[in-house]
């Protein structure tokens, strides 16, 4: 009789330590865990989540940017986002004490490339970065290859922006590849990339974000 009175005691203690676990401590943890996790409503209902990262400063300019990496609600499923890609850029401007979003944050996509469009360096600024004039986008929003993911090897979209992460748009629709562009020259650059088995290159001109003009070039086999 008095084994089983001890067993009661421990069983009831026992279950009071899991309890207070439950309720107390568990729920800190899981907050500190998640404390950089911030909610983004996505399209058709898909609730996509975004890791707030170090907000650094954007090179010749007071605003500053930080990556918000996907990371897609557990209740959906079979996941269509790959946790560790960039899904936004969140900017801060400190004189207006605003933030903005490159993109809309409803517009689902992931940032494959960024490339800072700058001015070919002069001899003074051979030991710094040149300031960033724009930015160049590779943006994959669609599963074009019918993986059941959105990654590197679907059809991406180019897109810029300005310096400051304002005027986001997207300029050419289809991309098998982003080749990466020339240095700015009279507010115009080349946009260079791949479609269909042909090496293409758009002259783009950054005032009016419109392209002038879009050549292609037929690869060769080595």
């Amino acid at each position: 009789m008095k084994s089983r009175q001890v067993f009661y005691i421990f069983a009831a203690g026992l279950l009071l330590v899991i309890s207070i676990w439950g309720f107390f401590i568990q729920p800190a943890i899981r907050f500190r865990r998640d404390s950089n996790v911030v909610n983004i409503p996505g399209e058709n209902g898909i609730n996509l989540q975004a890791e707030i990262q170090t907000f650094e400063p954007i090179e010749g300019t007071d605003i500053l940017r930080s990556p918000l990496y996907s990371k897609l609600d557990s209740s959906f499923t079979p996941s269509s986002y790959n946790a560790g890609i960039i899904q936004n850029y969140l900017f801060f401007n400190p004189n207006q004490k605003k933030f903005y979003w490159l993109k809309p944050i409803v517009k689902e996509g992931q940032i494959f490339e960024t490339i800072a469009l700058t001015e070919m360096p002069t001899v003074n600024l051979e030991t710094k970065k040149a300031p960033p004039i724009s930015f160049a986008y590779a943006i994959a929003d669609k599963d074009t290859n019918d993986d059941k993911s959105i990654n590197r090897s679907d059809q991406k979209q180019i897109a810029i922006s300005d310096a400051s992460g304002l005027r986001f748009k997207i300029l050419i629709e289809r991309v098998d590849r982003f080749n990466g562009s020339s240095f700015v020259k009279d507010n115009r650059v080349f946009l260079f990339y791949q479609l269909e088995k042909k090496l293409k290159v758009a002259e783009i001109d950054l005032r009016s974000q419109e392209i002038i003009s879009n050549s292609e070039f037929r690869t060769q086999p080595l």
